[in-house]
């Protein structure tokens, strides 16, 4: 009995040790195509979402954190794709940003408070720190020129109309 048993806990020793242990961690590797978006503000999301990735290897719970987190406008991203290879243990992230066509500043009738915002090449108006980040980044080198429009404009999606005349007029820039 005690040498069926000294057999029996050699064998499943054996083969615990023999196959690749559990317990090491394999990392996920991850690749990031920044499209116009700041590569430092990008490659923090795609930090960000590997880590979130790594807990469950859930694609649902990666765009759930998104949602709910409003990370697509924390981060400025217009427009993103994720993909999972399961055999490459790899996570490929696609990122596009608004290029930025003008600073736009928007006021109440009869008062003198303003807002000043940056208006991208989708139409839609980005906090005025956005430029500032693409400066930084050397993604923004021209000055953008100044757009003044009364709020109750903002309502009647001026700014998208704006937005598509200016985007014909300007070519993008391919950086």
């Amino acid at each position: 009995m005690k040498m069926l048993f000294v057999f029996i806990f050699t064998f499943f020793s054996l083969n615990v040790f023999a196959s690749k242990p559990f317990f090491i961690k394999r990392s996920i590797n991850y690749q990031t195509d920044f499209g116009y978006c700041a590569p430092r503000v990008a490659g923090d999301l795609s930090l960000l979402l590997v880590k979130e990735f790594e807990k469950n290897h859930s694609l649902k719970e990666v765009k759930e954190k998104i949602l709910k987190e409003k990370l697509i406008e924390k981060y400025y991203v217009s427009s993103y794709k994720i993909d999972y290879d399961p055999l490459s243990r790899s996570l490929k992230f696609e990122y596009e940003c608004p290029e930025p066509l003008m600073r736009v500043q928007i006021y109440k009738n009869g008062s003198e408070q303003a807002y000043t915002a940056v208006l991208g090449h989708d139409g839609k108006l980005y906090d005025s720190q956005y430029e500032e980040l693409l400066r930084k980044e050397g993604k923004l080198s021209q000055a953008l020129p100044l757009l003044a429009f009364p709020i109750e404009d903002l309502e009647k999606d001026l700014q998208k109309q704006i937005a598509g005349l200016v985007s014909k007029i300007t070519p993008r820039s391919t950086s």
